[in-house]
């Protein structure tokens, strides 16, 4: 209650804060402590564990989301940034950017039983959702490899590098559209996204660069509306978020989640750029979730209206988030705190729809 009373203050002194102390209190029901600087978090399909990247700790943190306790922590390589599940929940991959590989592990024994090697630098992870339209095969992992300028295609079974394709400067994050057709890619020193074709032709993967899309100051996290209409963007650089036209492949906004005179009392990182790195959407559409490190709190978009609702206030340093299968819940990683918040959605829109 009393790191509440701060948060409270903190938030109060900016301007954000509309909604009684209480309704804050009871968003986040309950912090889960993990490994040192957890960073990605990903859910399984059932939405019954939660995979956790500690990177100073080269470990994955494995949670039992009905009991919120860690149950289980996995050794993979160093400097884990990167995490992403199978659609059938059999295999975690865990990119790890000190050692240049993505370790693979068995979610049935929570055994590390490969390690993909080459990749430089490995960052954002993603594996094709199951569809209709695409694979019948095997899905595929997608790599971002911030020392390559590039992303990398992998088969999720046989662990093959399928393809390997150039894009902008520090690639990020990757996100595959809901038809599978398409890959965003953000890359971060070049402040823009690229797209890319995914299409399947006879069995072979189109993989071309088809635009790029310059968006705001050093792009991390993005995520796709689940009609594939709109793309959001989180930009470090000046604390805001880009929505592009998935269709014009163009942005139509830029919603700032601070203003100047807020920017100007936080501190920066070495790069001069703020923390804004995680996106999530609802899985009905209608919310997007930034984790604002700057802010110890969760940004929130209305995605049908644009309007940049009061933030919720979360741990120290919030990196990623990620959405429970339902809707009903959000778990945040807390790279300051080393934890990760849990915040009841239901509460926390209830007021805002």
């Amino acid at each position: 209650m009393k790191r509440n009373v701060v948060r409270y203050f903190f938030l109060l002194s900016f301007g954000f804060f509309f909604f009684p102390l209480s309704l804050f209190a009871q968003t986040v029901v309950a912090t889960i402590p993990v490994g040192r600087s957890p960073r990605p978090i990903a859910l399984s399909p059932d939405g019954k564990r939660g995979y956790v990247g500690n990177a100073a700790s080269g470990t994955v943190s494995v949670i039992d989301l009905a009991e919120r306790k860690v149950i289980e922590t996995v050794t993979v390589g160093r400097g884990v940034r990167g995490i992403a599940v199978t659609p059938d929940g059999s295999r975690i991959f865990a990119a790890n950017s000190g050692t240049n590989d993505v370790s693979v592990i068995d979610a049935r024994n929570h055994k590390v039983i490969a390690n993909i090697q080459g990749m430089l630098r490995p960052l954002g992870l993603q594996v094709e959702p199951k569809g209709k339209h695409q694979w019948a095969d095997s899905p595929r992992l997608y790599v971002a490899q911030s020392g390559g300028r590039s992303v990398s295609s992998v088969d999720s079974r046989s662990l093959e590098v399928r393809d390997t394709m150039s894009v902008g400067v520090n690639p990020f994050t990757v996100a595959v559209s809901p038809d599978q057709k398409t890959l965003y890619v953000t890359n971060t020193f070049s402040g823009d996204v690229s797209v890319i074709d995914t299409t399947r032709y006879m069995g072979a993967m189109s993989n071309r660069v088809v635009g790029t899309i310059p968006v705001g100051l050093a792009p991390h996290g993005v995520g796709f509306t689940p009609d594939g209409k709109k793309v959001f963007v989180n930009n470090s650089g000046d604390l805001s978020v880009s929505v592009i036209d998935a269709q014009k492949r163009a942005v139509i906004a830029t919603l700032p989640l601070a203003t100047e005179e807020q920017k100007s009392k936080l501190e920066r990182s070495d790069e001069g750029t703020f923390s804004i790195v995680g996106l999530a959407l609802t899985p009905d559409g209608q919310w997007v979730l930034s984790a604002m490190g700057s802010l110890d709190a969760l940004g929130v978009i209305n995605a049908a209206t644009l309007k940049v609702e009061e933030p919720i206030t979360v741990g120290k340093k919030p990196y990623w988030v990620a959405v429970s299968p339902d809707g009903r819940m959000a778990y945040v990683t807390n790279s300051g705190s080393n934890d990760v918040s849990v915040v009841e959605l239901g509460k926390r829109f209830a007021s805002a729809r």
